[in-house]
């Protein structure tokens, strides 16, 4: 009995250490040179990309709901099956939790992409001589403004929920 119980203080311990963090998908970004040109990359001989912020630390990532680069989710729908099948929670808060974790996954998968097209866009623009380069990037920064309000509130929503969550495996444990 004991190794179940031991296994379960471990899952509360790394569901504690989760964390929702509004990073503003900042990976996505495109890298500017001094003259505010995007800086390009060589992918193969007939090929560039754009050079991007890059992704945040695997530390810092391995722990964060709020990230698309991540596994920290899956986490979370394992410590809502532990506790649905030990009986601490029903089949009907097991499938709203996990339906709610579902949506937040999904939205943060859209946003990291739609993210990335308009950073993509705005490169792109910014390379084109025929356009200024504040009017590009005054509508740019509002459009990248709102993607970042996006995810702060599905920050928020993660942050929420992994509440719960801790909060019933917490009770479950006592």
């Amino acid at each position: 009995m004991g190794e179940p119980q031991n296994a379960f203080a471990v899952l509360t311990t790394t569901v504690r250490n989760l964390r929702s963090i509004t990073c503003a998908m900042r990976h996505e970004r495109v890298r500017l040179n001094a003259d505010g040109i995007p800086e390009r990359r060589h992918v193969n001989i007939a090929h560039t990309d754009f050079v991007r912020e890059g992704l945040c630390s695997w530390a810092m990532r391995s722990n964060s709901l709020t990230c698309a680069h991540t596994m920290a989710r899956f986490v979370l729908a394992d410590a809502l099956a532990v506790l649905r099948d030990r009986g601490f929670i029903s089949v009907t808060t097991y499938d709203e939790l996990t339906h709610e974790l579902d949506e937040i996954a999904n939205e943060l998968h859209a946003l990291d992409w739609t993210r990335n097209g308009l950073e993509h866009a705005l490169a792109n623009a910014l390379e084109c001589t025929d356009h200024d380069p504040n009017t590009v990037l005054r509508g740019q920064l509002e459009l990248r403004r709102s993607l970042e309000q996006a995810h702060a509130d599905l920050t928020a929503r993660a942050e929420t929920l992994h509440e719960q969550v801790l909060r019933r495996l917490e009770v479950a444990s006592t």
